[in-house]
C-alpha cells in the first residue's frame, strides 16, 4: 500500500476511534477493509493488540511504507 494510503487509513481510524481500541469488524463498518488494516499494521501506523483488536499508533511516530 502506498504511504499516503497508510496515512489516510490511520487518519480515518484516528478520527473515528481516537485512542481507544477497535475490532476489525468495527473498522469494516466504517469502510476500512481488512487488506488496508493489514497494510497499516505492517507499516506500523496501527497496532495489533491481539487477534482482531487494533489501535491507531500515536500520530508522532513515523510511518514506514
Amino acid at each position: 500500500m502506498p504511504r499516503s494510503e497508510v496515512r489516510d487509513t490511520a487518519a480515518l481510524l484516528r478520527a473515528v476511534f481516537g485512542e481507544r481500541s477497535f475490532t476489525t469488524g468495527e473498522a469494516a463498518e466504517r469502510g476500512v477493509p481488512l487488506h488496508r488494516l493489514k497494510s497499516a499494521v505492517r507499516a506500523g501506523a496501527v497496532l495489533r493488540l491481539r487477534r482482531g483488536v487494533l489501535r491507531v499508533e500515536e500520530a508522532t511516530r513515523p510511518v514506514d511504507g
